[in-house]
């Protein structure tokens, strides 16, 4: 199995232990694509988040980094080496 490291919340706590996890690359499905983030930011949303403050919107295990830039490395061929950023919105 492919793995990566990310800061992943499997349960909710306070936001002191953002100790980055091997975790499993996820598989695309049709009309995704899938990002080699190279830069990655918490946010006061992430922070909030790992504190339990979204429970409607947030499934456990939970990735958290909204705020990132990379490149397209596996998806539709026009879009592969294409450069990506997301900034999430407050």
């Amino acid at each position: 199995m492919r793995t990566m490291k990310a800061i992943q919340i499997r349960q909710y706590k306070n936001a002191d232990d953002f100790t980055p996890r091997d975790v499993p690359i996820p598989e695309i499905k049709d009309g995704e694509v899938l990002v080699r983030v190279r830069y990655a930011g918490i946010n006061p949303s992430d922070l909030a988040n790992t504190q339990g403050y979204f429970p409607d919107h947030t499934i456990l295990p939970h990735i958290i980094g909204r705020d990132f830039a990379g490149k397209v490395v596996q998806g539709r061929s026009s879009l592969l080496g294409k450069t990506v950023t997301q900034r999430a919105t407050e």
